[in-house]
């Protein structure tokens, strides 16, 4: 009788000590679930960053760009001016 209940008393701590086991593994499983997504959000994040600067970064280039190309048409335009305005004064003196 006292053997059968140290039997079952040990098979019961044994239970006992498995289900905790299987808890514990279960709240692994989770956590390292739940850090992957934290990590997925962060990566996707980070891509979403990436890609707005990259996007403002080319919108810059093309604005810098065209005004560049503004800047060089009223140099021209400017120089052109005066061109004529010297071949008028010439012109004129005659």
């Amino acid at each position: 009788m006292k053997k059968e209940k140290e039997e079952v008393d040990k098979n019961a701590m044994d239970y006992k000590m498995r289900l905790e086991q299987i808890a514990k593994g279960d709240a692994q499983r989770k956590k390292l679930h739940q850090n992957e997504l934290i990590y997925q959000i962060h990566e996707r994040d980070d891509l979403r960053q990436r890609d707005m600067q990259d996007r403002l970064y080319e919108r810059r280039s093309a604005e810098l760009w065209e005004i560049n190309y503004q800047n060089k048409i009223n140099e021209q335009k400017l120089l052109h001016q005066q061109r004529i305005a010297a071949i008028k004064a010439k012109k004129s003196s005659f």
